[in-house]
């Protein structure tokens, strides 16, 4: 399976992307720095949260982030 890289987003935004694609069952891995996780670092290089998707969810993936998310009443 080959991995494609989705987005770069920083902390905590990645938690939004993150609950996106699970909800959606897009399956994904992180890749981030760990010494940014033990210092608590949330810009910058090191503060920086890869979202990488199966080649084959990537278009998928795409139009999810891209569409207007609807909020509940």
């Amino acid at each position: 399976m080959r991995w494609v890289i989705l987005c770069t987003v920083y902390q905590p935004r990645h938690l939004v992307i993150q609950g996106l694609l699970e909800s959606s069952g897009i399956p994904f891995k992180l890749e981030y720095e760990a010494v940014a996780q033990i210092q608590g670092i949330t810009m910058g290089p090191l503060g920086e949260v890869k979202f990488l998707v199966p080649e084959e969810y990537e278009a998928v993936a795409r139009q999810l982030l891209e569409s207007p998310v609807e909020l509940g009443e």
